[in-house]
C-alpha cells in the first residue's frame, strides 16, 4: 500500500494550487505530503523529527517532501526502512535524498540501449519538473556522495 500510494502522488507531475488569481506551481511538501517510514506510511508513533526538504528522485520528476523515519525500538536504520519503501539513499548515514527503484531501473534501460549519460537522465528529470528553472530544485548530495554516483555510472 505505501508504495502504491506514494507512486499516486509522483503520478502528478506538475501540482499546482489556486491562489486567488492563477494556479501556481507547487512542491508536494507544500501541499502538505509528510511520509513516514517504517509502519508501511502509517504514521509512527515514535518518529524521529521532520526531514523538511527530503528530495525524492523518480520518474516523475524530482520531488520535495517532508519525510519521518521510525524510531520505535528496534526499528532498523534510516536507510533499511527507505530500502523497504522501493527508495534508493543517496547517502549511507544521513541520506536526505532517495532515487526510486523505477528511476534507476529507467536509468540503466536507457543508458545500456540509448547510451544516455547520468548528467543527461539527471538533467531531463529537472526539465521534467521545473522547465523554467525558477523553482532551482537541487538534490541533496553530500561531498562524500559524489564517489557514490560516479560509482553507479
Amino acid at each position: 500500500m505505501f508504495c502504491s500510494l506514494i507512486q499516486y502522488f509522483f503520478s502528478f507531475s506538475h501540482q499546482q494550487k489556486w491562489n486567488g488569481l492563477y494556479f501556481a506551481d507547487v512542491t508536494l511538501q507544500q501541499l502538505g505530503l509528510e511520509v513516514h517510514l517504517g509502519h508501511l506510511g502509517q504514521r509512527c508513533p515514535h518518529p524521529e523529527h521532520p526531514i523538511n526538504d527530503f528530495t525524492v528522485v523518480d520518474v516523475s520528476g524530482i520531488h520535495t517532501i517532508t519525510l519521518r523515519f521510525c524510531a520505535c525500538p528496534g526499528a532498523p536504520h534510516a536507510r533499511y526502512q527507505l530500502l523497504q519503501s522501493s527508495w534508493f539513499p543517496a547517502s549511507l548515514d544521513r541520506p536526505h535524498t532517495a532515487f526510486t527503484f523505477d528511476v534507476l531501473d529507467t536509468f540503466q534501460l536507457l543508458n545500456l540501449q540509448g547510451k544516455l549519460s547520468a548528467y543527461d537522465f539527471y538533467y531531463s528529470l529537472d526539465h521534467k519538473t521545473d522547465n523554467t528553472g525558477v523553482l532551482g530544485i537541487q538534490v541533496s548530495l553530500p561531498v562524500s556522495c559524489s564517489d557514490l554516483i560516479t560509482d553507479f555510472v
